[in-house]
């Protein structure tokens, strides 16, 4: 007997962790899996085929050299391209589900979707219900971006909040699920003992945006009694998005230069885990989100989380239990949440086992292939009725 097959198309590899869990996972089912997918990538496995179907001109870097304009036009041909091979891969391999996770395109994908849906039935996560979260690249690629959630036969997303937002849309309640977006581990995910020296260390860990709320970590940090800074390491890591100038001068300008520690640029895949091991607290100060990648790579290692009330936090944080929930923009209420936590090692230690309850039950990939399996048949029964 042969097995389903699903292929997770996702062009311009956008999300590679979240890809291979979730290919891992539905291949662990009992699914056969493709992914149909770009660029290079540290996540791989022998438990599904990941096809290089898109960009064999614009991904090499020997193009760099070329000006922005002209690398626009090039990949945005080269995914035309892509997308009409695409249609005839599909053909060719006959999956049984095809299943989105991005429309770089929008204006190209969706009537390529529509016809794709003749061969089987379609599925779209909507990882975010800001299209590109607000930073597409044309006008081009703004149009129609939100028209993706309206031509496939499900739609998945991870929180109730983007639920409601697509409901709003006119996207059809019926049509939407919630499957949680699940832990990413990354390597040496063991926890290591609780830190005995007299320096706390308070992570920050991913893409610098102004989203993020960098600037009101800073000023909680100066808001802290001094007693309690002197002991306070904060490590800000990831990559910016733009000159990170401005937070560097908050920081001298409050006095908290000592105070911080900055690794910024791209973080390798194989050092992720060493900035979630040597931390104590782990802090997420957004303004606005969906829900985030990099709590969900923070929930393997057991430690307590600091994070505003917004979006999928409030879906997966237990104030009190799992770290502590803040308003967002609130600078006094992150300083007091940060004093209050420094100040309780064994309250941490406490939350961090609830932290690390989470990754290995609610969020792990099992449960979640299942659900979206479940998602998958019902899918199916919907095209045959």
């Amino acid at each position: 007997m042969t097995s389903d097959r699903v292929a997770v198309i996702d062009p311009s590899n956008f999300t590679p962790p979240y890809n291979h869990h979730l290919c891992e996972g539905l291949a662990d089912t009992g699914w056969e899996v493709k992914l149909f997918t770009s660029g290079e990538t540290n996540w791989t496995s022998e438990n599904y085929e990941r096809v290089l179907a898109f960009y064999p001109l614009t991904e090499e870097r020997v193009v760099d050299v070329l000006p922005e304009r002209i690398r626009v036009i090039g990949k945005g041909t080269e995914h035309i391209i892509g997308m009409f091979q695409l249609i005839q891969r599909l053909n060719q391999w006959d999956p049984d589900i095809i299943h989105f996770q991005w429309l770089p395109l929008p204006v190209v994908d969706i009537p390529l979707v529509r016809l794709v849906g003749h061969i089987a039935p379609t599925v779209f996560t909507v990882h975010d219900s800001t299209p590109f979260q607000g930073a597409a690249t044309s006008r081009i690629q703004r149009f129609m971006a939100d028209k993706g959630p309206r031509v496939v036969d499900q739609v998945i997303v991870h929180t109730e909040k983007t639920k409601v937002e697509l409901v709003n849309t006119g996207v059809s309640q019926a049509d939407i699920s919630v499957i949680p977006h699940g832990v990413i581990r990354h390597p040496s995910t063991d926890r290591l003992p609780t830190n005995t020296s007299d320096v706390t260390t308070v992570l920050f860990f991913g893409n610098v945006k102004p989203y993020k709320g960098v600037d009101v970590l800073i000023d909680a940090v100066a808001r802290l009694p001094p007693e309690v800074r002197q002991k306070l390491r904060l490590v800000i890591a990831g990559r910016p998005h733009g000159s990170t100038d401005e937070l560097k001068q908050r920081a001298r300008k409050h006095g908290v230069t000592d105070s911080i520690t900055w690794e910024l640029g791209f973080i390798e895949h194989e050092r992720v885990g060493a900035y979630f091991q040597e931390s104590d607290v782990v802090v997420f100060p957004y303004r606005h989100i969906d829900q985030s990648g990099a709590l969900m790579t923070a929930l393997p290692f057991g430690k307590p989380v600091i994070a505003t009330e917004v979006g999928g936090f409030i879906d997966v944080l237990t104030d009190g239990v799992h770290g502590r929930l803040v308003p967002p923009d609130n600078a006094d209420a992150l300083s007091s949440a940060l004093a209050e936590l420094l100040g309780d090692e064994n309250r941490r230690e406490e939350m961090g086992d609830s932290v690390a309850e989470l990754a290995n039950n609610t969020y792990s990939w099992g449960r979640i292939a299942k659900m979206t399996t479940d998602l998958y048949r019902e899918a199916q029964r919907d095209r045959r009725a």
